[in-house]
């Protein structure tokens, strides 16, 4: 009888030692039969890996393997975040996929601020990653709100009082600007601000500190957004013009793809992962 083959867990998870020695977790979400290809899912910001595994359940059972993590200063990541932490570390997981795996398709999906992290990532190695998907991508970081439209957003809600931590300040700013994520004085989703590095991503914000879009990626790429997401402005026409402009400048082999949906794709998850499947499926068999 031949050696039986062991069968992966579901969900594995696993610690990655970053670039500079940071302990980051990552989460495996495999494929029951052959895998066809694996699919690098930045999380959100306050944001945890189990979400993507859930979301994208349809993609792990048509054989791509879903892989997320949670950025360091997150649950059990160890070290303090920062924005550039959060391109970087991203950087690595990549790297570590590709290099245990190399004949295995790569693609990477980029949802809300989960985006940047792969902006980083094609500007600095662009043929890393076999196909990009983006969902309701934020590509900038005062794409939601810029400096002055922060402060105009505090004094809104708080009038000219001075703000005890710049704790208070982020909580009021990214309550409008994000309200539908749990947050308050101490925290953004499950990101405590107490493993924030709150000075220098303050600096990396207004200074723009960010991925730059100043590249142009030939890869395929898929963009996809909800025509009525608020949150990107995309109920306005001349937002959403601008907002294609700027992905077609940078991604030349690019399509677009729109639902009446909104910042959430509530109520279409599925069908937005069926249509990453269509445009993931014929790249990964010609791999």
């Amino acid at each position: 009888m031949g050696e039986q083959k062991t069968r992966k867990r579901a969900i594995e998870r696993e610690t990655l030692i970053t670039h500079d020695g940071t302990t980051i977790t990552v989460a495996h979400f495999h494929v029951s039969g052959q895998e066809k290809g694996i699919i690098l899912i930045p999380p959100l910001i306050g944001g945890s890996f189990i979400l993507f595994g859930r979301q994208f359940s349809y993609l792990v059972k048509q054989g791509y393997r879903i892989v997320s993590f949670n950025y360091r200063g997150h649950d059990l990541s160890q070290g303090r975040f920062t924005l550039a932490s959060m391109f970087s570390d991203t950087l690595d997981i990549a790297l570590r996929l590709k290099n245990s795996q190399p004949d295995t398709p790569l693609f990477a999906v980029g949802t809300c601020s989960g985006s940047m992290p792969l902006f980083h990532i094609v500007n600095r190695i662009p043929h890393l990653i076999q196909g990009l998907v983006f969902v309701n991508a934020i590509y900038d970081l005062q794409q939601t709100a810029t400096p002055w439209e922060s402060m105009k957003i505090y004094v809104r809600s708080r009038g000219l009082s001075i703000p005890h931590s710049a704790g208070e300040i982020a909580s009021v700013v990214l309550d409008e600007v994000f309200p539908e994520i749990d947050k308050g004085p101490d925290h953004f989703g499950i990101l405590t601000y107490d493993r924030v590095n709150l000075t220098r991503i303050s600096f990396e914000y207004v200074l723009k500190l960010g991925p730059r879009m100043n590249f142009t990626c030939p890869i395929p790429t898929l963009c996809m957004y909800g025509k009525g997401d608020e949150m990107l402005g995309m109920d306005d026409p001349n937002t959403e013009i601008k907002y294609r402009e700027e992905f077609e400048k940078r991604f030349p082999n690019i399509m677009f793809s729109t639902f009446e949906a909104d910042h959430f794709m509530t109520g279409l998850k599925t069908q937005v992962a069926q249509t990453m499947h269509l445009f993931v499926a014929p790249l990964s068999a010609s791999a």
